[in-house]
């Protein structure tokens, strides 16, 4: 598929000046760190790493613009969740792994609830967020998240659960 913006979007690996020129002109290129995704046929599109948290499993998960943007996309009302999503990834109630699909595509799903001043903000019902983690080139990257009704997913299985706090008296 083509778009006007092409010669921005795809990098080939031997570097072109023009495409850095285009790219710096467009205030493509900053100082944030930049990562390259495959996209097949020996090119590559530029993958800006947003923040990068460590979950229980002591695993560095990462939101690149992409996710993000598909996520304001497709969840707007979730998408200003941003800090509540970093405390799932450290925090998770739960972390669910999807058994159904092949090794290098694994899925996992980090749970935790939603405070009733986050539910009143964005004026949604449902008390669960879900963020969805895929392996992508051996790291860990967000590639969704939203709110959801319970903790659990249908053929997945929980691999981490947060203990129980114990009350003091």
């Amino acid at each position: 598929m083509y778009s006007p913006d092409a010669s921005l979007i795809f990098l080939h690996k031997i570097p072109s000046p023009k495409i850095d020129f285009l790219m710096r002109h467009r205030g493509m290129l900053t100082k944030d760190r930049i990562e390259y995704k495959l996209l097949g046929m020996g090119k590559f599109k530029k993958e800006r790493i947003l923040w990068e948290v460590v979950d229980p499993l002591k695993r560095k998960v990462k939101l690149t613009a992409g996710s993000y943007r598909h996520i304001k996309e497709c969840h707007p009302k979730e998408a200003i969740l941003t800090e509540k999503i970093k405390e799932t990834i450290k925090l998770p109630i739960s972390i669910w792994e999807d058994k159904n699909i092949k090794e290098d595509k694994k899925v996992w799903y980090y749970f935790n609830e939603i405070e009733s001043e986050e539910l009143n903000l964005i004026g949604i019902e449902k008390p669960y967020i879900i963020v969805i983690v895929k392996r992508i080139e051996n790291e860990f990257r967000i590639v969704s998240w939203y709110v959801y009704h319970t903790i659990g997913k249908k053929g997945a299985t929980e691999i981490w659960k947060k203990e129980k706090e114990e009350k003091k008296e």
